[in-house]
């Protein structure tokens, strides 16, 4: 798949973009978990993490096709909550709808994990197309191997898409103030 990150010649820029994206993700994430209180020791971790992960041509090339369907969902989103304040909707009721946990963030996380999946599929595709072959012959095979049968992900996909209507089902009614 051609990224416009191919196509603009931004592919020279591979390590950097995957070193700021996993840097600035894993700061993130330590700094809103305040789980070390110290911001240089978060840094620390989130730049040896950023670092290892250029390491990994694998990692690097699912960052590399997930960065721009990162960057995509989240231009969706800011315009979808733009379009619904222009057509009237106050931000103190946007402010209680994306507040709290609700089925906005599950479809959010969903539909994340659901373009994590394509891009799984996307890179380790043709990797896995022998592996029950291979396992049959008494042969070692990866769990990527196993994952990327088009038959597991499509298992995946059912059991994801139960869980969100078991989930959405058995919640109980949206409190409206």
């Amino acid at each position: 798949m051609a990224t416009f990150l191919n196509a603009l010649l931004l592919s020279r820029f591979n390590g950097l973009i995957v070193f700021l994206f996993v840097f600035t993700i894993v700061y993130a994430i330590l700094q809103k978990g305040n789980l070390l209180k110290n911001k240089n020791l978060n840094a620390l971790i989130a730049f040896s993490f950023a670092f290892l992960s250029l390491l990994n041509p694998n990692v690097v090339k699912l960052i590399m096709y997930l960065v721009p369907w990162f960057f995509i969902v989240i231009l969706v989103t800011l315009f979808l909550i733009i379009g619904f304040m222009l057509m009237g909707l106050e931000e103190s009721k946007m402010k209680l709808a994306l507040g709290s946990w609700g089925p906005f963030h599950t479809t959010f996380i969903g539909f994340v994990g659901f373009v994590i999946i394509i891009v799984l599929f996307e890179i380790y595709g043709g990797k896995g197309s022998s592996a029950a072959g291979q396992a049959a012959q008494g042969g070692a095979v990866s769990t990527v191997q196993v994952l990327v049968q088009p038959q597991v992900m499509a298992l995946i996909f059912v059991f994801l898409t139960a869980a969100m209507a078991v989930l959405f089902l058995t919640s109980g009614p949206v409190q409206r103030s």
